[in-house]
């Protein structure tokens, strides 16, 4: 197999990449200073070049919790372009046989140490700004 990862910098795609490639795969890790995947243009010519076979996509626009809060509008925009662009690639590139796509949002624990790892991401409540979250008002 041919297995291209975007978002290999991340939490899930720097612990992923090592795992594929003892199994003896032949890995291809991206990441956003590789490819802007929020350019068509850019995610057409990796993909077409490295010829995945099978595409994990781990790969988004992240950033802090407040950072999340005051511009997840920009959030959404940019993880939407990014998924529209590779998921579309990987249905018109016929090398592509499978894909896998995570998607996620900032949300950790409220007192997990710094930095956040794999084994403590799960241990405990959110934090309190999501659980004490009221909605927006809509007018309309």
């Amino acid at each position: 197999m041919r297995v291209l990862v975007t978002g290999s910098s991340g939490l899930l795609g720097s612990a992923l990449v090592p795992l594929l490639t003892q199994d003896g795969n032949q890995v291809y890790d991206i990441t956003s200073k590789e490819c802007n995947l929020l350019h068509k243009e850019q995610v057409l010519t990796i993909f077409a070049y490295l010829q995945p076979t099978h595409v994990v996509h781990l790969a988004a626009r992240v950033g802090g919790l407040f950072d999340n809060l005051e511009n997840n509008m920009q959030f959404f925009e940019q993880n939407v372009a990014i998924n529209t662009n590779v998921l579309s690639t990987c249905k018109n590139l016929q090398s592509v046989k499978k894909v896998i796509s995570c998607m996620s949002t900032c949300i950790f624990p409220s007192d997990a140490p710094l930095p956040l790892t794999t084994a403590n991401l799960h241990n405990g409540l959110p934090h309190f700004r999501y659980l004490h979250r009221q909605p927006r008002q809509t007018h309309g």
